[in-house]
């Protein structure tokens, strides 16, 4: 219990029926019409003006020309790395593999690897996010299925019945 300085215990309720306490702490608002209230009209009113006066959202689409910077990124990285495109046929490739024309993932990832060499893994973390999603998907499935090298022998098992030496 809260006590007043007088020693009697505050009472809430009395304090706020008191008319000088009213008079005090009485709270104005002013009903002033702005750009999204008017307050001369109900909510039932103010709704059926926002049904009638909004349209409905249409979502836009951009398209994106997956093969077109796919081949655009292929010409830079390989300008990049100066070696000569003239002498393969990426475009074509390139095409056929993103548009599901007789190229699957393994043909396009070999012929990459013809042009590319060692710069294979580089070449396609920048090339995935430019595929569309099942095809970078593809393409990465099939080019972390890599024969092992040299002589290390993983977890120091004896693994040479799968890779001879």
């Amino acid at each position: 219990m809260n006590y007043t300085k007088t020693g009697k215990a505050f009472d809430i309720v009395s304090f706020c029926q008191s008319k000088k306490n009213q008079r005090l702490y009485a709270i104005n608002y002013t009903k002033v019409a702005t750009a999204g209230n008017d307050p001369k009209i109900t909510n039932a009113m103010r709704y059926s003006q926002y049904v009638k006066s909004t349209k409905p959202h249409k979502p836009t689409y951009e398209y994106f020309d997956h093969t077109g910077e796919a081949i655009i990124f292929i010409e830079t990285y390989a300008a990049n790395l100066n070696i000569d495109l003239s002498n393969y046929d990426y475009k074509t490739q390139t095409t056929d593999f993103l548009d599901g024309k007789q190229t699957s993932s393994y043909v396009y990832l070999e012929f990459l690897k013809a042009i590319f060499g060692t710069h294979i893994s580089e070449m396609l973390v920048g090339l995935y996010p430019i595929m569309p999603l099942s095809k970078a998907t593809y393409l990465k499935r099939q080019a972390d299925i890599v024969s092992a090298k040299g002589n290390i022998m993983p977890h120091f098992r004896n693994y040479s019945f799968i890779f001879p030496r």
